[in-house]
Order: C-alpha cells, then structure tokens, then sequence
C-alpha cells in the first residue's frame, strides 16, 4: 500500500476516538508533503507562461474535492457509517496516485535540503510574508467548517442544506483559483 493511503485506510479501522485523531493527523502531514510537490511540479512543468494556470489548476482541484468530497462523505457516511467515508478517500488516492505515476514525467535528480535549509528560507522577508498570508488565509477559509453545521442549521431551519453551502464554498474555490492562475499568468505574479 503506498504511504499517501496508508492513513485513510488505517483511519477506517480506527478503534477510538484518540485513534482516529492521531491517525488524522498523520494524514494531514502526508497531505501536507503532497500538496506542495504537485504545485512545484505543476509550475515546472507549464509551457512558459501558463505556470499560473497550471498552479491554479492543482488549486482548483483541491477545492472542487471539498465540494464534492464532503457531499459523498456525508452520503457514505450517514449510509454505511463513517469508516466507509475513510475507505472511500483511501480508494480515491490510490487512483489518483495511479494517474500520477503513470502520467507525470519522473524528474532527474535533485538536490535535496535537509530541515535547516528549509527553515533558513523562512529568513527572506518575501517567503515569510508569503507564508504568513498564506496560513492567515488558510485559517480564515477553514474556520468556518467548525461552526457551518450549526449556523447553517440555525439559519435555515433545514439541515439539508449544508451540503449545498460546502458544494458552493468549494466551487467559488475553485473558480477563484483558476482566475487567479490566469490573472497571474497574464499581470504577472507581482500584480497578481
């Protein structure tokens, strides 16, 4: 089983609460490694020019699953109770880590850094700048989940309708992801 599935298909089998926590933890620094190599690889591996699209795509993508994954989650979830959610998303990743050994060109050799190296780029003030907005930015779009169930609950009276706010939260995602790759491309990062 290669590692990105390993955590969801262990989630599924989780034996408690504490068990299922650590083991979401796990998946989300697996997640957390991943997503930043597919924006490195989609920016390499643009045309020139289109880096900014092909970033804004692998962005896209990362919201248009919440719009779709909560949804089916949801649905497996209250069908077959919650570890087919897990063993679902654990199916998923298996496929789409199929595509991408299959489709993605393998890279020559690189350099690799070790952790110092990568804490000295927090030196720049450009690259801890950039982080800073970008973990304000991340906090700020997924706080919202913890409280949208019962706000959505309260406000509308109908518990059904939350699916539709995420499926909605999630395509403006990515609809403003993929603007944003394009708008990059064509003012430049800077203006951007």
């Amino acid at each position: 089983m290669p590692p990105k599935d390993a955590p969801y298909f262990a989630t599924a089998l989780a034996p408690s609460l504490a068990a299922l926590m650590v083991l979401r933890v796990v998946a989300a620094i697996v997640a957390g490694t991943l997503s930043p190599a597919a924006f490195a690889i989609a920016g390499q591996r643009a045309e020139p020019g289109y880096a900014g699209r092909a970033i804004g795509t692998v962005a896209a993508g990362l919201t248009v699953s919440l719009a779709v994954g909560v949804p089916i989650g949801t649905w497996l979830s209250t069908r077959w109770g919650w570890h087919a959610a897990f063993v679902a998303v654990g199916m998923f990743t298996a496929v789409a880590l199929a595509a991408v050994v299959v489709t993605v060109p393998r890279f020559g050799p690189v350099t690799k850094a070790g952790i110092g190296d990568r804490l000295r780029a927090l030196r720049s003030p450009a690259i801890l700048a950039c982080a800073g907005t970008t973990t304000i930015g991340a906090c700020a779009g997924l706080m919202p989940y913890t409280y949208i169930a019962p706000i959505s609950d309260a406000v509308t009276g109908r518990p059904g309708l939350l699916t539709v706010f995420i499926a909605t939260i999630g395509i403006a995602g990515a609809i403003g992801a993929a603007a944003g790759g394009s708008i990059a491309d064509g003012w430049g990062p800077d203006r951007a």
